[in-house]
């Protein structure tokens, strides 16, 4: 045998060497060689030594030299080789040991191999527990077969045994073996979806995406995560990264929806449970709490989140988010002090920042700040419409005009997602190619491309479709992970970095707004408030003893078919037709559908009111013989011969009915000139030209071939009333008064481009003080307009649509709600018109404070409205004084538009009366049995009307309603304060008197109020005001300021009166 032998000696009182018994192992000494143990007293081959008393072992060659080095004779030599035969013994144990190892690990492979095969059987023959048991036993024979520890791992899975599989995991997730990468994914998986440790899942996810940064999984897993706890702007990379990969996700949907949210309290709360110190839950379910506004949960839940994780970004938004909703100041300030720097990344950080410095009145601090938002998240429309409106304010009209045109094209992209997307044409083809242009419009061209594979795969014919691939897939080749790209950036376009940023820490809001020069507001609690009334407002339904019987038909007999049609409801218009001085009204109704024939059974009813008593039905005496759809109806003397007009909205053909003055009334609408078959809603007759004639405005919903027929369907094949963006706006329209008694169409004319919109209602009044009428249009998901008349030196008479501009578009959140209802007064006694307008069920009614002359803010949060309102849907809305203290109310007229109860959305809905608290600067909701049987009943609201039927000094309401007789709401408060009653009559000005302003001093207190028009949704009130002045007994001072220019002004007027006040005369007293 070749290579070096050691031989080793037995020695009687010693037992043999451990592991001597192995031979062949490679050993290096002085370089590589083959050796052998070779028990003592057995020959060493092929020559044979006797063992030295010492111990040490002799190393011969094959051919039996000894191959030791040579030693002097004596002691020194012995020492010598006694040194070299201890180093020898050393590398014999090594040898030995590591041939053992070797061995072990030989039989280990070969038994881990078996009882791996055995697993994989057991696991095929879903014998789980076996499964995970020999997969175990493998992984324990051989720690390199990691791949048994998967199987063990999913094993236990499989049975379940979540915490077992993570356990099981542990060890291959720690290191970089050849299957660590697959059990870090397994284990974020199993944190993520089973045992709901969210903050460890994160951990989990971003450890693989750090091994691996286009890992799909990792990035799905967190998209979820992310989204679930309410930090939507962190997760859109990882969404981004799946679109990038090509891969069809469920994703895209989150990316549509203006929040983004995945809304799932059960999986929040399972979180909670399963790590209560978890900041991610803590957030989710803060964030949930904050959107309903709960903020004392929502504060408690964000604290206990920011201990655990003081630099998480979203949760500091969400705190300053509370604090600004709640206009809490102080706390404000602190939070701006303690803002990690990664929340300054975030658009919504400094959107903000640019509402508290709006709030303060810093409006270059804002513009900066707004600015920074949409440099940083351009896909958001709240900070581009506040750069639009505060542009425009300071003469900057250009750039206003860029951020206008951005905010366009995303309301544009929102009505094309909900058709396309959350629509009953799911799925068309038609509508996935309006959306994948109108994706692109907005510059959001990795959602437009991935759309367009989604739609593509939809048809094999879409050849145009494939083109539009390729084109986009181009455009996107090296393009960043954002939502939008640069060059549809508007805040790229427009550079406002030269603007001032806010200081931080300057403490309350007086010392921030003293340190700008600006003074701040004086508080409504500092005024002087008129002594409280005793007693709540209480109302008396007395339609029947009254007799004023009316139910209006919807078109639908027994269980309602769903068709659109069916939910708008009739209109109500208040007039003195037979100039008695007692309210009389006029009533629209439906009639059976399809309106081919006749319908002897249904028809508009005309109401004479008996000196306050008593109504009688006049309608064929009248000569109303009206059997249209009606909808809504307005009142005006239309041909100024001193009585008062009827203008009826129908679905098709509209009528304009004459009051020839001697109690008839004759159709006159061909011989004016009116025509059209469009679904108009509201309409009005005011003066819009300020040349003293009544104009048309008509207020227009939707329309498409089946508009009238088509019915929608739950997912389960349920019958359901379809949404408006399933369908398309239908333009309103707008005639000018010849003068001649006729009218001629200038739409085109005054409104320049005819804007779209879904039109439900519609309110005028003098919103900048200048005598000239703006109109205010409340759109169903489309945004609201807000139409403003051109500077008097403008050639000719034009219109200028400036919703965005003006803040009344959209919501607070930007949204374009489902507006319908509209009431106008000046809640705050600042001397300007606010605006509440009613919503669609969980968005909330929305409360627009008058900032400035033509300027909205909504604050129905601040104001208390945001969470009273959120689970109603609202229709007519009025501004009253119930109770005459000088303070207006707020009725709320609601009822869902479809029977959604076995769905858990409530169908019937009571009706809502809110006092202003001027303390707290809130609405505050009266309870709804001290108000009387009415308010605590529920119904399908509808139109609104204020009119004072008996002419007692107090506003009563008027109701109509799906399913129920119309109720008139007589005010029966007890204790009530004294009032002015005043009927204005116009001369120069339009004889209607609209926009005309009468303002009341008694002491220290001032309130305006203003006659306007169309005010409750498809009706039209009294016109006559009457202004609650709580115990004064005479009022110093009455001022009224007419449109024509005109200003009367009446001193020591003695309280409570009626007056009929002609222009430029004194007042009379009936």
């Amino acid at each position: 045998m070749r290579g070096n032998t050691v031989t080793s000696c037995r020695v009687p009182h010693r037992g043999p060497p451990a592991g001597c018994r192995r031979s062949g192992m490679r050993v290096l000494a002085g370089g590589l060689a083959r050796i052998r143990l070779i028990p003592c007293g057995c020959e060493a081959r092929p020559g044979r030594r006797e063992c030295p008393l010492s111990h040490e072992p002799i190393i011969t060659s094959s051919k039996g030299a000894s191959v030791m080095p040579s030693v002097r004779e004596g002691r020194e030599p012995r020492r010598a080789a006694a040194g070299s035969r201890r180093w020898v013994a050393l590398v014999l144990v090594l040898c030995v040991a590591s041939g053992l190892a070797g061995w072990w690990r030989w039989q280990s492979w070969s038994s881990a191999t078996s009882l791996l095969a055995q697993a994989e059987t057991a696991w095929s023959q879903a014998r789980f527990a076996d499964a995970e048991r020999l997969a175990l036993s493998a992984w324990q024979g051989d720690k390199a077969r990691t791949d048994a520890v998967l199987l063990a791992a999913r094993a236990a899975m499989a049975q379940q045994a979540w915490e077992r599989a993570l356990l099981h995991l542990q060890p291959l997730t720690t290191g970089r073996g050849p299957h660590s990468l697959e059990a870090q994914i397994l284990a974020a998986e199993l944190l993520h979806r089973r045992v709901q440790r969210l903050g460890a899942a994160e951990r989990a996810y971003r450890a693989v995406l750090a091994r691996d940064a286009e890992h799909i999984a990792a990035h799905s897993g967190l998209a979820d995560l992310l989204s679930l706890c309410g930090r939507k702007a962190e997760a859109v990379p990882h969404i981004l990264h799946l679109l990038r990969a090509g891969i069809e996700t469920e994703h895209l949907l989150l990316l549509a929806r203006a929040d983004g949210v995945i809304d799932d309290l059960a999986a929040l709360q399972a979180a909670r449970r399963a790590d209560p110190d978890d900041p991610n839950p803590l957030l989710g379910l803060a964030w949930r709490a904050a959107r309903d506004e709960q903020y004392a949960s929502a504060l408690q839940l964000v604290r206990q989140a920011l201990q655990q994780q003081p630099d998480l970004a979203a949760a500091h938004l969400l705190l300053g988010q509370v604090w600004l909703a709640q206009r809490r100041h102080d706390e404000y300030d602190a939070w701006q002090d303690q803002l990690p720097p990664g929340a300054f990344e975030f658009g919504e950080t400094w959107d903000l920042l640019g509402r508290m410095a709006e709030q303060r009145q810093l409006t270059r601090e804002a513009l900066r700040c707004y600015w920074e938002s949409v440099r940083r998240s351009p896909e958001r429309k709240g900070p581009a419409i506040a750069l639009s409106r505060l542009l425009a304010e300071n003469g900057r009209t250009a750039d206003a005009a860029v951020f206008r045109e951005h905010v366009r094209r995303l309301q544009n992209l929102e009505e094309t997602q909900n058709r396309a997307l959350f629509s009953g044409d799911q799925g068309r083809v038609d509508l996935l190619d309006e959306l994948c242009q109108a994706y692109e419009a907005a510059g959001r061209l990795w959602e437009a491309w991935a759309w367009r594979r989604f739609a593509d795969t939809l048809s094999d014919s879409a050849t145009n479709g494939h083109a539009d691939r390729a084109r986009l897939a181009q455009l996107l080749s090296g393009a960043p992970l954002t939502l939008m790209v640069d060059s549809a950036n508007p805040a790229l376009r427009v550079d406002l970095s030269s603007y001032p940023l806010p200081q931080r820490g300057r403490g309350s809001p007086a010392s921030a707004a003293a340190a700008h020069g600006v003074a701040e507001p004086r508080s409504v609690s500092q005024r002087a408030i008129p002594s409280a009334v005793a007693a709540s407002p209480q109302f008396r339904d007395d339609a029947a003893s009254a007799g004023l019987h009316f139910r209006y038909f919807n078109g639908s007999e027994g269980v309602p078919s769903r068709r659109m049609f069916e939910f708008t409801g009739g209109g109500l218009a208040v007039l003195d037709y037979d100039a008695d001085g007692f309210a009389d009204v006029y009533l629209t109704q439906g009639r059976r559908w399809p309106p081919t024939a006749p319908d002897p059974d249904h028809g508009d009813l005309l109401f004479r009111n008996l000196a306050g008593e008593h109504f009688v039905d006049v309608s064929p005496q009248a000569g109303i013989i009206e059997q249209g759809f009606g909808q809504g109806a307005t009142v005006g003397d239309y041909n100024c011969d001193g009585f008062p007009d009827v203008l009826v909205a129908n679905i098709g053909r509209n009528v304009l009915w004459e009051n020839r003055g001697d109690g008839t009334f004759a159709d006159v609408t061909s011989a004016s000139g009116l025509a059209g078959d469009e679904w108009t809603t509201s309409v009005l007759l005011a003066d819009l030209n300020a040349d003293a004639l009544p104009d048309i405005y008509e207020v227009n919903y939707v329309t498409a071939p089946d508009v009238f027929d088509r019915v929608c369907r739950h997912p389960d094949g349920s019958p359901k009333l379809c949404m408006p963006f399933e369908f398309y706006p239908q333009p309103d329209r707008l005639w000018l008064n010849r003068g001649d008694g006729g009218f001629r169409d200038a739409t085109a004319e005054v409104l320049g481009e005819i804007p779209l919109g879904m039109g439900l209602g519609i309110a005028a009044w003098d919103a900048h003080g200048n005598g000239r009428l703006s109109l205010f249009v409340a759109n169903d998901t489309t945004p609201c307009f807000f139409m403003t008349p051109a500077p008097a030196e403008a050639a000719g008479f034009a219109l200028r649509e400036c919703g965005v501009e003006s803040g009344l578009a959209f919501n607070a959140d930007g949204k374009a709600t489902g507006a319908m209802g509209i009431a106008v007064g000046d809640i705050d006694d600042d001397g300007q018109m606010d605006l509440h307008v009613t919503n669609f069920y969980a968005e909330a009614n929305s409360l627009f404070f008058a900032a400035a002359a033509g300027v909205f803010e909504d604050r129905a949060r601040t104001a208390g409205l945001h969470q009273a309102t959120w689970n109603q849907l609202g229709f007519g809305t009025q501004f009253l004084d119930a109770d005459l203290d000088g303070r207006l109310e707020l009725f709320i007229a609601n009822g869902h538009v479809d029977d959604l109860r076995a769905w858990n959305r409530p169908y019937r809905m009571p009706a809502q009366l809110f006092r202003w608290d001027s303390t707290l600067r809130q609405f505050r909701e009266w309870p709804s049995d001290v108000l009387g049987p009415y308010f605590q009943q529920t119904w399908l609201g509808r139109p609104v009307a204020r009119w004072d039927w008996n002419r007692d000094g107090r506003d009563d309401l008027l109701i109509g309603h799906l399913d129920a007789p119309v109720a008139l709401l007589t005010n029966v408060t007890p204790h009530s304060g004294r009032s002015l009653s005043v009927r204005l009559i116009g001369i120069q000005s339009n004889r209607e008197a609209l926009g005309t302003t009468v303002r009341v001093r008694w002491g220290d207190r001032t309130i305006v109020r203003q006659l306007t028009a169309g005010d409750g949704y498809q009706a039209s009130n009294e016109r006559r005001l009457v202004i609650g002045v709580g115990d004064a007994a005479s009022l110093d001072e009455v001022t009224v300021a007419w449109p024509s220019g005109m200003v009367q002004t009446f001193r020591d007027v003695v309280v409570p009166q009626e007056w009929w006040l002609r222009e430029g005369f004194a007042p009379q007293v009936p």
